[in-house]
């Protein structure tokens, strides 16, 4: 008049082999072969490799982005891949301080504007400035650098407007009048160059 478990209480005498499933025999093969996720500690190691601070390589590391900076690290050669990344996990909240604009830009919009500054199509300045636009492709072509024959002349037309302002006021002038349309660098120097022969 007794009664019994058909099986043990869960515990150590339930670690037996499953009587109702065969066993499945694995080979040394599948399991080389079979794919493992990085661990994000081993991708913040990766990208501090290539260059990256620690801090931002953990923000890098845990984006839901960090497939698209990897095409992107891949991809752009000029580019550092700290700045890549900082612009693609910053610019959101870049943009909302400096334009009061609230955007999410997608993937492959990040992929057209950081191109194009890889291919020396724009400039860093021009960046935000096109990514908080509604269609950022568009606007690529609307803030292509000037040519070195584009940018003396639109200097020399600055430095004849102005004749008599110092340097520092027609620098102040130039890069007010030219923001995103060349390089600060180049700007200063070619502006420099052409005041000293005038």
């Amino acid at each position: 008049g007794t009664t019994s478990f058909e099986r043990h209480m869960p515990g150590a005498a339930r670690m037996y082999p499953e009587t109702d499933i065969p066993p499945l025999l694995i080979s040394k093969k599948s399991v080389a072969a079979a794919h493992v996720p990085e661990l994000i500690e081993d991708r913040i190691k990766r990208y501090e490799k290539l260059g990256m601070a620690r801090d931002l390589a953990e923000l890098a590391a845990k984006s839901e982005r960090w497939t698209l900076l990897d095409d992107l690290f891949k991809q752009l050669k000029q580019l550092k891949v700290g700045y890549i990344a900082e612009v693609v996990l910053t610019a959101p909240r870049s943009i909302k301080s400096q334009f009061q604009r609230d955007v999410q830009p997608k993937d492959d919009e990040y992929k057209a504007v950081l191109t194009a500054l890889d291919k020396g199509m724009i400039s860093k300045e021009s960046v935000l400035q096109i990514l908080k636009e509604p269609h950022p492709h568009a606007e690529i072509t609307k803030h292509k650098v000037l040519s070195d024959r584009e940018l003396k002349t639109e200097l020399e037309k600055i430095i004849s407007a102005n004749k008599g302002l110092p340097f520092n006021a027609l620098i102040g002038r130039a890069m007010k009048q030219l923001r995103g349309k060349a390089p600060g660098a180049k700007i200063a120097k070619l502006l420099k160059e052409l005041t000293e022969k005038a």
